[in-house]
């Protein structure tokens, strides 16, 4: 009797199984493997979320693509300028603190003050803003969004009916996307338009085009195992840093470039907007955030993490 009570205890023990690469590995509530594969190390992110990463991208945590920033001092440049040439435009590099390489993250029972720049300094000018926009930039990809890769080598377009094709490629790899507009039955071309995350059933206002963009093709975002699947990840590899919501705003980016190529797409990429609801209100937000090309920012329902800062959803879950 009591050998069968031993097996039937040992049984009940769960075996500890390991999570794969890019797999989670810990956070709150979570009740999955803790441990990783071999060749890679489970990574905090916060007290909600870790992340099995590849040993080989933990020795750093600084991202080794350039990273993007979208405001930017004048003269504008391109959406897909680098940081660092995104800094010295009329606020040359010098005049822009560089941030350390390695930063020992601090708990904050405030709100970040956005007019302070990481060194302690107060933002007192627009240039000096442009500074810590550039900085907020850096710091959201290098901790939470991951990289955001510039323009590819080429892209390229065509347009037939109402399907506009995109088409990119860089190093040696290339990839193909499209995108519906449904144009309006008032209001005369050139078009605004709003750029639809998951597209579906928008109404479209009178006088503005519909652009039906997919964001699920360009990365998927079911679950930690759809991690690295989709159009950009075929263009970058599985293993680039970029969220999906990221690899989505990059490919929002991609699609302005189209229609700027494409004049008889009949859209004004002077007036381009960007929606989505929920997780893609979400993805929406951090296309507005990242494109200064887009002028205008609807995110629906976007939750915490969205327009409420992650703070709300810590305070409903303690």
């Amino acid at each position: 009797m009591a050998a069968r009570f031993l097996a039937l205890l040992l049984l009940a023990i769960p075996i500890q199984a390991q999570s794969p690469v890019w797999g989670q590995c810990g956070g709150i509530s979570w009740g999955g493997p803790t441990t990783c594969v071999a060749g890679s190390t489970c990574v905090s992110y916060g007290d909600y979320y870790s992340q099995c990463i590849p040993s080989t991208h933990v020795s750093s945590t600084i991202p080794t693509t350039t990273l993007v920033t979208s405001v930017t001092p004048p003269p504008a440049s391109s959406a897909s300028s680098s940081a660092s040439a995104t800094r010295a435009t009329s606020t040359s590099a010098a005049t822009c603190s560089a941030l350390p390489g390695s930063i020992s993250l601090k708990a904050n029972a405030k709100l970040n003050d956005l007019f302070t720049m990481f060194n302690g300094e107060k933002v007192t000018t627009k240039d000096k803003f442009a500074c810590r926009q550039a900085e907020m930039s850096e710091l959201i990809q290098r901790y939470e969004l991951g990289t955001l890769p510039g323009r590819p080598a080429t892209v390229t377009a065509s347009f037939s009916g109402n399907t506009l094709t995109i088409n990119c490629g860089d190093s040696g790899k290339s990839i193909s996307f499209t995108v519906t507009i449904t144009y309006p039955s008032s209001g005369s071309a050139p078009y605004p338009a709003i750029i639809g995350y998951g597209g579906g059933s928008l109404p479209a206002p009178a006088g503005v085009a519909m652009i039906n963009f997919n964001n699920d093709n360009i990365a998927a975002q079911v679950n930690t195992g759809s991690r690295g699947q989709g159009k950009f990840y075929d263009l970058y590899g599985k293993s680039h840093s970029a969220g999906a919501l990221t690899a989505w705003a990059w490919g929002v980016s991609r699609v302005i470039d189209a229609l700027e190529l494409t004049p008889s797409a009949r859209i004004d990429t002077t007036r381009i907007g960007v929606t989505g609801c929920s997780r893609n209100g979400k993805g929406a937000m951090v296309a507005g955030a990242f494109e200064k090309r887009i002028v205008l920012t609807l995110p629906q329902e976007s939750g915490a993490g969205g327009s409420a800062c992650w703070r709300i959803s810590d305070y409903l879950h303690s």
